[in-house]
């Protein structure tokens, strides 16, 4: 997420994220680069892949490795072997995020690592100054990837210090203390703080205006928007659309195991297992009771904050695999908890940064809902023009007016000028003047006028009644012009629908217009080639400007290939009084 910090003359922008794991990428790419002699920008694709395999795939194949040899070492029977290797493999939903670049793998990898070098302590009996000294540098590493995972790295240090203080103190501490200076320093040298981001959310760093354009924390969008109550929330992070327990179904055994103290009396690993619960309790409430940021970790297919702990969940699995495994039935039970586990984890394979299956189920069945539709159109839109302004009796230097620019093909910008003339009572009826000028190079290259009908167009009455022609009906083919250019499309039966809320920026100021989005399309046949063709026009509106269109763009496209045919683009560049936009029953 993009945050800002202000300097003495000018600010910039930043990553939350603490700026060690990119310090530690760009050493990486700068060793591929000398290396391969890849260059990211024009090898993007090669680079990114030895990257990933360098950070992500390699240590977390040695992460199973030692996740393997410990289940080897400390579990019974030849299935719950087999079993946790295919779950850490294949069932977990750190697997789809090894495609990507995160924290997340790094952490969950460093968390193994660790727990290598702490079994071989509490369980083997090592005095090896090697296994202290690759313990606390993991633990320190997990920490500053997952900063939740302090919390491992005390209770880490508090268990080693136990065994022997003498090698925590002397190879341990320093270890640890590798990754954590870093961790201060690169922070201390981008954030001018020696505390990260993350300890600013809620401030000027995280909600801030540039150019006009509010942070995304101003005004969050879907799910980011917090919009479930604490008791829904925990629900969904445990049994919901991002809950772990039904993404990851195999893992209920690792909490049935937490609830039956007993099943691990006599395990060797019993310290992990307590360490295990305890982090995720406390993790878990952590984040139910920080209730501005209910978000689930945005769109991602886990709830990411809790990846980290992965491992600890796996190796909880293999006491309860151990002692039920003989029972037809829980065998049966459990290779479809693994399936469904594995299904989770496949789903997303392609891309971790969407939203788990399961919301997607829960979404279409309609019980949750956490889009942001947009206001409809009031009134609704029979033109791409959304109002005209109040000027009964404006002079003529006061006109309302707007002018757009059309880049054109011969590279000479095409200038379209609509001004709202005075308004006046034909045949009983208030109307108002649209004067229409095309020009390239400040010479006048066309000019057409219209009357308009203001109450009926205010109405939403078909624009065929909105035109009013004082010297009596035109010809077809200027009336058919006419009801072209207000309609933005060749016919009347189009719907125009809002999309969302956007910000424009534009010749007409520095500062971006805060728009609505809408759109129309309809789909006719050409009758020189029996062809469909698409025709679409959409409009971004502003009531502070005349007219209440800062950009409109149409295009025509083969309806059956999606062949771009025809394209167009207004972009409002000045307009005035600029004090005048439309009446305020023109767009509520």
């Amino acid at each position: 997420m993009r945050v800002r910090r202000d300097g003495e003359a000018d600010y910039h922008f930043y990553s939350s994220k603490p700026p060690l794991l990119p310090t530690v990428v760009a050493g990486l790419y700068c060793v591929v680069r000398e290396c391969t002699g890849w260059n990211l920008r024009p090898d993007t694709r090669k680079v990114t892949r030895a990257v990933l395999l360098i950070l992500n795939f390699l240590p977390m194949l040695v992460a199973l490795v030692l996740l393997i040899r410990m289940t080897d070492r400390y579990g019974k029977e030849s299935i719950t072997r087999c079993l946790i290797a295919a779950v850490a493999a294949l069932g977990t939903l750190l697997t789809p995020f090894l495609v990507t670049l995160n924290n997340h793998t790094v952490a969950a990898t460093a968390v193994i690592f660790a727990l290598y070098s702490l079994v071989a302590i509490l369980v083997e009996g090592s005095t090896r100054r090697r296994d202290f000294a690759l313990c606390g540098f993991f633990a320190a590493w997990t920490a500053c990837n997952e900063l939740p995972a302090a919390l491992f790295g005390l209770a880490v240090f508090s268990l080693v210090y136990r065994r022997n203080p003498r090698l925590a103190l002397t190879a341990f501490v320093p270890a640890a203390a590798v990754p954590l200076v870093a961790w201060f320093v690169t922070n201390r040298m981008v954030t001018d703080s020696w505390m990260p981001f993350y300890f600013a959310y809620g401030t000027d760093q995280y909600k801030f205006v540039v150019d006009g354009v509010p942070s995304y924390w101003m005004e969050p969008r879907g799910i980011d928007r917090n919009r479930d109550s604490p008791f829904t929330y925990l629900f969904h992070c445990l049994v919901g659309h991002h809950g772990v327990l039904s993404l990851s179904p195999v893992f209920v055994l690792t909490l049935a195991c937490w609830c039956r103290p007993g099943w691990t009396r006599d395990w060797p690993l019993r310290t992990i297992h307590r360490v295990g619960m305890v982090l995720s309790v406390v993790v878990l409430a952590f984040y139910a009771t920080r209730t501005r940021n209910y978000n689930y970790g945005g769109v991602s297919i886990a709830l990411r904050w809790m990846l980290w702990l992965v491992p600890f969940w796996l190796l909880t699995l293999m006491p309860v695999i151990d002692r039920c495994c003989r029972s037809l039935r829980f065998r049966c039970a459990l290779f479809g908890l693994v399936a469904v586990s594995v299904f989770s984890s496949a789903v997303a394979l392609p891309n971790p940064w969407q939203q788990p299956w399961l919301f997607h189920l829960m979404e279409s069945a309609g019980w949750i809902d956490y889009s942001d539709p947009p206001e409809p159109l009031t009134p609704p839109m029979v033109s791409w023009i959304r109002g005209f302004p109040e000027n009964p009796e404006a002079a003529d230097s006061e006109l309302p007016w707007v002018e757009f620019v059309e880049p054109s093909t011969s590279g000479e910008p095409i200038y379209i000028r609509l001004t709202a003339g005075p308004q006046k009572l034909i045949n009983g009826v208030r109307a108002v003047r649209i004067h229409l000028v095309r020009s390239r190079d400040d010479n006048e290259m066309e000019g057409e006028s219209w009357w308009v009908d203001i109450s009926r167009f205010r109405e939403s009455q078909p624009l065929s009644e909105c035109l009013i022609w004082p010297d009596g009906l035109p010809d077809a083919a200027t009336h058919n012009r006419a009801q072209w250019f207000f309609q933005g499309l060749p016919s009347s039966s189009q719907q125009w629908r809002p999309i969302r809320t956007c910000y424009v920026h534009t010749p007409a100021r520095s500062d971006a217009f805060r728009c609505r989005h809408a759109v129309a399309q309809v789909t006719l046949s050409d009758e020189s080639d029996s062809r469909h063709r698409r025709h679409r026009c959409e409009v971004w509106l502003l009531d502070e400007v005349p007219f209440g269109v800062v950009r409109r763009r149409s295009s025509i496209r083969d309806a059956l290939t999606d062949r771009l045919i025809a394209f167009r683009e207004w972009t409002i560049v000045g307009f005035g009084p600029t004090e005048t936009g439309l009446s305020e029953h023109a767009n509520p």
